[in-house]
């Protein structure tokens, strides 16, 4: 799912809002509207980082999938 963005000047105003951010507006929108940036309801590469975390002791046991670290809710889609 991509997320258009369709007023550049203000796209940012409701998570800087919701987050109670100090960000500048034009900084969120240029990350919001990165080509680079997707936004999906599961998450897209997790296991490097579970793996990243386990090797380096920041976690104690390796989760076998990204499903055993996220809300059921999103289990049926496809994440990583």
């Amino acid at each position: 799912m991509r997320i258009e963005i369709l007023e550049r000047t203000t796209c940012g105003n409701r998570p800087i809002a919701e987050e109670k951010s100090k960000l500048e507006t034009e900084f969120v929108c240029a990350i919001i509207s990165d080509q680079d940036v997707t936004f999906t309801m599961a998450p897209q590469g997790f296991m490097k980082f579970a793996d990243f975390m386990f090797r380096t002791k920041a976690i104690k046991q390796r989760p076998e999938c990204w499903r055993d670290v996220f809300f059921p809710e999103v289990h049926g889609e496809d994440g990583s």
